[in-house]
């Protein structure tokens, strides 16, 4: 079955702080977490394979496509590019971090998601792994005028989600991996 975009926002309940799915569909068919968990052996076995973040703004992004392989292709390639791996995944679902994409039933997701690049070569190995995979040209890759330094490039997906890759130019780090600001050139 085809996905199609609604036309109008669905209710929405939240399953824990883990997932959200629509009130007319069972829990369990609906969200990749709980899905995906079923498959797994045990609860020890859920807790060695997902990690848990907190003090983030963004806790989860859970994108629903039309080809569960087709996307898996895409994706491993292009934050493969990035450097990325899988970091869970079942028959129902994979994830990057905290990045979920699974199965769509009845709608797929229309976002903008934007992945950061440690260099402009990562940005091009991205780009280039894109169109490679399924992916077509929404921005080659080259300076946007967002801020000095923001280089990016656009593919959209199978889907035709507008999936970008950035490196925001030389930075300096205030605390680990959670705030950078531009340096001025």
């Amino acid at each position: 079955m085809g996905c199609q975009i609604l036309p109008k926002p669905r209710k929405i309940l939240s399953f824990g702080d883990r997932c959200a799915f629509d009130a007319n569909v069972d829990a369990q068919d609906s969200c990749p977490i709980l899905r995906g968990a079923s498959q797994l052996t045990s609860p020890s076995a859920q807790e060695e394979r997902m990690e848990f973040h907190q003090g983030r703004l963004i806790d989860h992004v859970h994108l629903r496509v039309q080809d569960l392989a087709v996307s898996k292709r895409f994706y491993e390639a292009v934050l493969g590019a990035l450097g990325h791996r899988p970091t869970f995944e079942t028959d129902a679902f994979f994830a990057f971090d905290e990045f979920f994409v699974d199965q769509a039933d009845d709608y797929c997701s229309r976002v903008h998601l934007a992945f950061q690049a440690a260099d402009r070569d990562s940005v091009q190995r991205f780009y280039d792994a894109g169109l490679a995979n399924g992916g077509m040209d929404n921005g080659a890759p080259g300076e946007r005028p967002y801020h000095p330094g923001y280089y990016a490039a656009f593919v959209l997906d199978p889907d035709g989600n507008n999936v970008e890759a950035v490196h925001h130019g030389p930075t300096t780090r205030s605390a680990g991996d959670v705030v950078v600001r531009p340096v001025e050139t």
